[in-house]
């Protein structure tokens, strides 16, 4: 569009490329996943250049080395492999069937059970699913929950073994520092469970966790599944699929323990913050 008609405002370019393809140029970017503004676009973009508001070529612009393309297609595939089949939707199903079951298999006074981790986020990958599932439970103690959560894992964990003992798909329960492991057959693979009260309100929430030690501040954030996973969800298209490939790089290593391995929260922040900083031009240079 800017070759044919010469330097253009970003209202021009705007009207001259829905005219042509059906869809304005800040639609279109849009639809490239990055939630990245026109403006800014062009401004990094090495094929344009800005002038007093007008949007021209660049007088040297170049186009991608062909081992750039090749290498972005790569990705393209591999990413393409990890959603084949609904992948997303079917995991999230088996999620959502196994927090019905485990609230009509255990003997706690349950609130809800919210599903968390990167399968309500619509970020799993096949071989590292990454599922949570998130137990507020009424009548637990708002602070301290030291005193309660070393406890109360190992008896859930206990009975769970009991009650889901034969049933297709589940293979047992452990626990371990106050979260209850479930290890399944199929997509989800290992599913953590974790313990929160119920409270009344998020400021509430917040009061709690400003209250609790160092070493149990982490398992009672998980009373924020339902933010954290709003903030997922709102991520462009561009900053999912990369995570995804972080994912499969991560999975594809290996690590000298099990501390050094980045979390599945981890990468998802790191990708969410190094793309609002400088969005790619590509999936290529997002990894």
């Amino acid at each position: 569009v800017v070759r044919s008609h010469g330097p253009l405002s970003k209202v021009d370019l705007d009207n001259f490329y829905c005219c042509r393809h059906g869809v304005s140029a800040s639609n279109a970017l849009r639809m490239l996943g990055w939630g990245e503004k026109l403006h800014s676009f062009v401004q990094r973009c090495p094929a344009f250049s800005v002038t007093s508001g007008c949007i021209s070529l660049a007088e040297a612009a170049e186009a991608p080395a062909n081992a750039e393309c090749a290498e972005n297609q790569r990705l393209l595939d591999l990413h393409e492999g990890l959603c084949e089949d609904d992948f997303q939707e079917k995991v999230a199903c088996a999620l959502e069937a196994l927090a019905e079951l485990l609230s009509e298999s255990t003997f706690l006074n349950i609130s809800r059970v919210v599903p968390g981790g990167a399968v309500a986020k619509g970020l799993s990958i096949p071989g590292a699913a990454g599922a949570e599932l998130v137990m507020f439970l009424e009548g637990l103690p708002h602070v301290r929950q030291d005193s309660w959560l070393a406890s109360l894992g190992p008896c859930v964990a206990a009975a769970l073994s009991e009650q889901l003992d034969g049933l297709p798909g589940i293979k047992g329960a452990s626990s371990s520092d106050g979260v209850v492991t479930l290890t399944t057959e199929g997509m989800l693979g290992d599913v953590r469970v974790l313990f929160v009260p119920e409270y009344a309100s998020y400021s509430e929430t917040l009061g709690a966790l400003r209250c609790q030690v160092l070493e149990t501040r982490a398992l009672a954030g998980a009373a924020f599944v339902a933010q954290k996973v709003r903030f997922a969800e709102r991520q462009p298209e561009g900053v999912k699929a990369t995570t995804r490939l972080m994912k499969s790089w991560r999975e594809e290593r290996q690590w000298s323990s099990e501390a050094s391995r980045p979390s599945d929260e981890l990468l998802e922040l790191v990708v969410a913050h190094t793309m609002a900083q400088s969005p790619p031009r590509d999936l290529a240079a997002a990894v």
